[in-house]
């Protein structure tokens, strides 16, 4: 697992696309006031691999979800072709 810190907006776009009750981050934020989430290191790897010229981890999830919100297809899932599971957002530990 590997945390990265996302928007407010980035973390609206999980939020959206993901059951209810089903995402879980850090209480506290980073100086700038981004949420702080725990990633599987592989996705956080496939994010970064998507990142486009300026962009950062927040503005590929925005991305990924605009694009996706059509066919309701949870966030990255339709992505990988290994049999993996969607992004899961857990709790941090204490």
């Amino acid at each position: 697992m590997t945390r990265i810190a996302i928007t407010q907006v980035a973390f609206d776009a999980i939020v959206a696309t993901m059951p209810f009750g089903n995402v879980g981050y850090e209480p506290r934020r980073d100086a700038q006031g981004r949420y702080l989430i725990w990633i599987e290191r592989a996705w956080a790897d496939k994010l970064g691999a998507m990142r486009q010229a300026g962009e950062d981890l927040s503005d590929v999830i925005v991305r990924i979800v605009a694009v996706e919100q059509k066919t309701l297809i949870p966030l990255i899932g339709p992505l990988v072709s290994d049999g993996s599971s969607p992004l899961r957002i857990v709790l941090a530990p204490e």
